[in-house]
């Protein structure tokens, strides 16, 4: 497994850390700056089956001189977060190294990827549907589920037991509650443990997810958020 999403952050914790101690996986780190060059060489000289990336560093892959040839490496699976991936991103890396990218939304407060696309189950352009042990839906303002094609807010809820056990997250050490907690309406979308809300998104009718905008301001530098 080759992560060029960092330690620093869930996305980057779980593909270098969590996932491959679970499964006994061998993890390439890289210490270095992830660009396009510094990559092709772990990709090349490494082999891992797995790569995990954003779509900023998908693309400039894509568009660098010294794309490896598919031979080169030996990728079965790609996967990617931080931010959406471009529908025609995704098809044209697909053509070129014949692997699909998994395209999914995670977070630091729900540890990893909860909403992603599954193999033989891609639509590119969405985000996928929810991963197992994971509850979501699509509100309105009035906490009320919207229909298909409609734009709604993404509650999302865990149901593995040990986040279960901790209501998951309530909010920042050191923050005051506030009017917009997303703990306020949690009563309203589930029992249990507590929702989390994640920005407008639309569904269709197979339950695929495609992101709206979100509901705070965000600068999103390559995957990593800044909001304001």
């Amino acid at each position: 497994m080759f992560s060029a999403a960092k330690l620093f952050f869930a996305y980057g914790l779980g593909n270098g850390l969590t996932f491959p101690i679970a499964v006994g996986a061998t993890a390439i780190l890289m210490a270095k700056r992830p660009t396009p060059a510094a990559v092709f060489k772990r990709l090349r000289e490494f082999k891992p089956t797995i790569f995990y990336a954003v779509p900023t560093l998908y693309a400039a892959m894509l568009a660098s001189p010294d794309l490896p040839r598919p031979e080169e490496m030996n990728l079965r699976r790609c996967t990617s977060a931080g931010e959406a991936l471009p529908e025609g991103l995704g098809k044209r890396w697909s053509a070129h190294f014949g692997v699909d990218i998994l395209d999914g939304i995670g977070s630091t407060e729900m540890l990893h990827i909860f909403l992603s696309n599954h193999p033989d189950d891609i639509v590119y352009g969405t985000s996928g549907r929810a991963v197992p042990g994971y509850d979501m839906r699509l509100a309105d303002e009035n906490g009320k589920e919207v229909a298909d094609g409609a734009v709604g807010e993404l509650y999302v809820r865990s149901g593995h037991p040990l986040l279960y056990q901790s209501d998951l997250f309530v909010r920042y050490i050191d923050a005051p509650p506030t009017e917009h907690d997303a703990t306020k309406t949690a009563s309203e979308h589930f029992s249990g443990n507590q929702p989390q809300k994640y920005g407008q998104c639309t569904s269709t009718q197979s339950q695929f997810i495609h992101r709206s905008w979100p509901f705070e301001l965000v600068l999103n530098f390559s995957g990593i958020r800044l909001c304001l």
